[in-house]
């Protein structure tokens, strides 16, 4: 008979098939139970692959941790949606993730790479902060064809991307909107993740055709969000992006993934 280790590998191996989801723990102890395997010590087998960081966990689900490799992940979703932009890849090397991603023709945006270095932050009983600020402007350039905006947005930019049941999903924490889809969050509210509250102020001005935007978040994180997803990291970038008749720029800096993991308090 093959070991625990193998037949829970071999379970989990053809239930996901290569895609990023995770299978119910219990599904893998039944598993293990109807091949003959005593249930103690399939649990104990799953405790021991988890903290030695071979299997994740979030929400009663694992699945094997995600292997170092050059070869784009399966994304579940990007920023709540279940398509992706056009060229968008994400992988995950030893040191470092990296996200491509276009918005265009190559001979309009070559590919741009958001090379994030990967650091540990312990989440404890206190929760961890982090601060998102964009402002973004829309102008009008050609008064012969109005649809056409220009835009340029900047600033330092705080997003997610974790693993779920589901699969891996890249995402932006959002307070609550009002009717007109503005952010109303001024106190710590809930989002839709569990364990991160946001605070959110957003301006508006307008002279003409041109607007101007400016939104800051502070985010707090709780430990909270480890029981819920698994893989978890805050991304954190300054971004600059622009399209008008002046130039098509876009350039990341600063770029660090923040890989969320116990605190020891």
């Amino acid at each position: 008979m093959a070991s625990i280790r193998n037949h829970i590998y071999q379970t989990l191996f053809a239930a996901l098939q290569g895609g990023g989801g995770m299978v119910p723990k219990e599904t893998i102890i039944a598993q293990c139970r109807s091949a003959g395997y005593d249930e103690d010590a399939v649990r104990a087998e799953l405790d021991s692959l988890v903290a030695a960081g071979d299997l994740c966990t979030a929400d009663g689900h694992v699945a094997p941790a995600t292997e170092p490799s050059d070869e784009p992940l399966a994304i579940e979703t990007h920023r709540g949606d279940e398509s992706t932009p056009w060229q968008f890849a994400v992988t995950q090397t030893m040191d470092e993730l990296v996200i491509e991603q276009a918005r265009g023709p190559p001979e309009k945006f070559d590919p741009v790479e958001k090379r994030f270095t990967i650091d540990e932050e312990p989440v404890g009983d206190d929760p961890i902060e982090f601060h998102h600020a964009v402002s973004r402007r829309v102008w009008q350039e050609d008064p012969e064809q109005p649809h056409v905006k220009s835009q340029r947005s900047e600033g330092h930019i705080i997003e997610l991307f974790y693993r779920d049941a589901d699969g891996r999903h890249l995402d932006r924490p959002d307070p609550d909107e009002n009717e007109d889809g503005i952010p109303e969050a001024v106190e710590f509210e809930p989002t839709d993740h569990p364990g991160i509250t946001a605070s959110s102020t957003f301006l508006r001005a307008e002279d003409g055709d041109d607007l101007k935007f400016t939104e800051e978040r502070e985010y707090r994180i709780t430990n909270e969000i480890l029981d819920a997803y698994a893989e978890v990291y805050v991304l954190s970038y300054y971004e600059v992006n622009e399209e008008s008749t002046e130039q098509a720029l876009w350039d990341v800096d600063d770029a660090v993934a923040y890989r969320l993991v116990p605190g020891s308090d």
